[in-house]
């Protein structure tokens, strides 16, 4: 084989024999001083944005008769001397240590950032009717009690570039929480924005925030409270839901819309809003998905692969896999608790489930990978998990 060197291109290919040779030179020669394993910007990255970190419950408000709201400090005996940044509307999850299983729960942080600069976050939990770890959290934790934490997570934020200056929530019973973040918010100066607030609520009793938002309100032209009881009559609050002529009555030019609330609420929201002709771009939900749950009450064999192990349990109908997996004591990764973060993504070696949720990549379609907590087994299924 004749092999051409054009003459702008020729090398001294006797150079090659020396490499050994020069480079043992260079590592004599060169300064004894340690390697550089750590950079500011990537410990700061770090210090902002750490993978995990730990809480302890600092005081304990009650809001109502089944609504509690947590102020956490950081678990400084544990290594955690401050809170990741975050902004209004986002949400952290916590690791909850019940009945020998580690359950993964998310909770908004129901304040704004000040309150990080004060060393300090808050979040405000429901009881949830039958619900594991809302009992536990009500009913069991304590001052002075510790949790490990994953976060912040969540779009459910104000952003300039996409929304309008003029925020429209449309609450339904805990769904304040994020929006409360939103009002302080504003209300401290951080976010110069106008925040119109209908609020449903059965009765009186039932509104979580009611002082705080009225005194907001009261010293904030940008912040305006509207009450909704469906199941109780007061003369200073509306009577009845919200529907479209109060949506209508409260809209200025241009509006973005920020719904949170119960399944219902939002199917409710989402169909005025369509009657109402708001461009989708216009709209944010917080973690929700609006599928219908299946009422399969047959019981399906799920193999689950995770940690180079095969475990069988058992799935209903109308449950999902994640559930199964959480009362069987199999540790899979969970966030959202929706689908909506994609931390659960999962291949789906057999069998079919039923998702009635857009938000699932087309990739992920056509390669069979699902999020667990929000998939309904239909048959026998293997899935495998990300670890």
């Amino acid at each position: 084989m004749n092999i051409k060197i054009n003459k702008n291109e020729k090398k001294d290919f006797a150079k090659f024999g020396n490499l050994s040779h020069d480079r043992d030179v260079c590592i004599r020669q060169a300064s004894k001083k340690e390697i550089q394993t750590s950079y500011f910007a990537n410990d700061l990255a770090l210090k902002l944005h750490p993978n995990s970190f730990y809480v302890r419950v600092k005081d304990i408000i009650m809001e109502t008769h089944d609504v509690k709201t947590f102020v956490l400090e950081p678990a400084e005996a544990k290594g955690t001397l401050s809170f990741p940044n975050y902004q209004a509307g986002q949400y952290i999850t916590l690791e909850i240590p019940l009945l020998n299983f580690i359950y993964q729960r998310p909770y908004t942080i129901s304040c704004s950032t000040t309150h990080r600069k004060n060393g300090e976050i808050q979040i405000t939990v429901k009881q949830v009717y039958n619900g594991i770890c809302s009992s536990y959290i009500l009913g069991e934790v304590q001052i002075g009690d510790v949790f490990l934490a994953h976060g912040p997570f969540g779009n459910f934020v104000y952003d300039p570039i996409r929304d309008c200056n003029h925020i429209i929530a449309l609450v339904g019973g805990s769904g304040i929480t994020p929006i409360m973040a939103i009002a302080e918010s504003i209300f401290d100066g951080i976010m110069d924005i106008h925040l119109t607030i209908l609020y449903g609520a059965k009765t009186k009793n039932d509104i979580i925030f009611k002082e705080k938002l009225e005194e907001m309100a009261k010293q904030c032209e940008k912040i305006q409270v509207i009450f909704v009881l469906s199941e109780e009559k007061n003369e200073w609050l509306r009577y009845g839901f919200i529907t479209k002529e109060l949506i209508a009555e409260v809209m200025e030019e241009k509006n973005s819309f920020f719904v949170c609330g119960p399944t219902s609420f939002y199917q409710a929201m989402n169909s005025i809003l369509l009657e109402l002709n708001i461009p989708n771009k216009f709209i944010r939900h917080d973690l929700y998905v609006d599928y219908m749950k299946p009422q399969l009450t047959d019981t399906f064999q799920v193999t689950v692969l995770t940690n180079g192990e095969e475990k069988k349990i058992v799935c209903k109908g109308n449950e999902t896999l994640m559930q199964a997996m959480e009362r069987e004591g199999i540790n899979a990764p969970k966030r959202c608790g929706v689908g909506e973060c994609g931390f659960c993504r999962s291949k789906l070696v057999s069998g079919t489930v039923f998702t009635d949720y857009e938000a699932v990549r087309k990739g992920d379609k056509q390669y069979q990978y699902i999020h667990p907590c929000a998939s309904y087994p239909t048959s026998d299924v293997i899935i495998r998990l990300p670890f």
